[in-house]
């Protein structure tokens, strides 16, 4: 949420650069959490998470979105 506020309330491009960078490190601080979620077949709601290699493209997909979107590359 502090990043989606850096992002869209302060113009500035230090300010968006920051909260990129907070974002990517909290996406990658959470993988442990994903591992463990898959690596022990956790479930929701009685439903099995998706696998390992499911939860790794998804981080990847959303870490590129989160270096797309920051001001490094004009977003």
């Amino acid at each position: 949420m502090a990043g989606f506020i850096g992002w869209s309330y302060f113009n500035d491009w230090h300010s968006s650069l920051q909260a990129a960078v907070a974002v990517m490190l909290l996406l990658i601080a959470m993988f442990p959490a994903n591992v463990y979620a898959a690596r022990h077949k956790l479930t929701l709601d009685g439903k099995p998470v998706p696998g390992l290699f499911v939860r790794t493209l998804l981080q990847i997909v959303f870490i590129a979105a989160v270096v797309l979107a920051s001001p490094v590359y004009g977003g």
